[in-house]
């Protein structure tokens, strides 16, 4: 049975909330690469560093987001579930485009491409708004987050950079 590419809220609460839940964890043990994470600006480069599939694997257990089967470590790609060429990814902050994030199958990740491109603009908006929301819900609940994009964008000018 193929997997089902319409992404309901309910799943995507829980996928969010595993992947930030891993990334609390990281930012608690004071994992610099955490924090550098949250502390860069700017959108998100084309390609990755390993750094964050690796904070998916954790969070999913190593498995695909479309078909929820194992994956290995050469056989899973980064998976724009809100497009990278869409008209929300530039307005989405670094974190938020971050959070949309998921591993997958290249295999399932084309079919969810083709999916898209079969429905109504109409839908995949609504879709989109409704993962966007929980994006920004899951951000808003940990202040830590904030706290670091206001350091990020607002640094004290008390403390020295050299």
């Amino acid at each position: 049975m193929p997997p089902s590419y319409y992404v309901g809220t309910a799943r995507w609460r829980t996928q969010v909330h595993a992947t930030v839940t891993v990334l609390l964890q990281r930012l608690a043990q004071s994992d610099p690469n955490a924090g550098a994470l949250l502390e860069r600006s700017g959108p998100l480069p084309r390609q990755l560093g390993p750094y964050w599939r690796q904070i998916l694997r954790q969070a999913h257990v190593n498995q695909c987001f479309w078909c929820q089967h194992t994956m290995t470590a050469n056989g899973a790609t980064l998976e724009h579930v809100l497009p990278y060429q869409g008209s929300s990814w530039p307005k989405l902050s670094r974190l938020e485009q971050l959070l949309s994030l998921q591993l997958s199958h290249p295999l399932c990740n084309h079919g969810y491409r083709d999916w898209r491109r079969a429905q109504a603009p109409g839908r995949l908006t609504r879709m989109d708004g409704a993962l966007i929301a929980i994006v920004r819900q899951a951000i808003a609940d940990h202040p830590v987050f904030r706290l670091y994009a206001a350091a990020r964008d607002h640094p004290d000018p008390w403390v020295s950079s050299s």
